[in-house]
């Protein structure tokens, strides 16, 4: 990861991606079994679409689609064919363990590992998870008069 000059140019989002082998991950998502039933939205397109949600910070499938339609003009940066409809990532959602998502996080650790900063620790292949972040709004109301403004 060095400061070379091969990204100059391109979106933050399309650099991300040029890390990440489009092949491996279908090959992650076929091996796995992620991909069965599915006619259009494959593995890799499905990670796409959460990486896309999770860079723009959406909060719903609706808001992915709709951003991810405003963008349509851009699909060929992201390496799509089409666009995504939101009945398709909710099915997939539901069909889909997240068992993906850690075997696509895995290759990606084991693959870049020797440029991450605590990746010298073989300690922590061992004690590597995954951690649910969403937050929980049940206290929403006494924590906006604590301060903290929720999205």
């Amino acid at each position: 990861m060095s400061k070379d000059t091969n990204f100059i140019g391109q979106p933050i989002y399309v650099q991300l991606l040029n890390l990440v082998n489009r092949e491996r991950i279908k090959k992650i998502s076929s091996r796995g079994g992620y991909d069965r039933y599915v006619k259009k939205l494959d593995g890799y397109t499905y990670f796409v679409s959460f990486l896309f949600a999770l860079l723009m910070r959406f909060d719903t499938l609706r808001e992915t689609v709709i951003g991810m339609m405003a963008e349509a003009n851009k699909l060929q940066y992201l390496r799509v064919d089409y666009l995504v409809k939101r009945s398709t990532l909710s099915d997939a959602n539901n069909r889909r363990s997240s068992q993906s998502f850690r075997d696509i996080y895995k290759h990606l650790y084991y693959q870049y590992r020797h440029v991450l900063s605590d990746s010298r620790l073989t300690e922590v292949q061992k004690r590597l998870y995954t951690i649910d972040s969403t937050t929980i709004t049940l206290f929403s109301t006494i924590l906006k008069g604590a301060g903290r403004n929720p999205k």
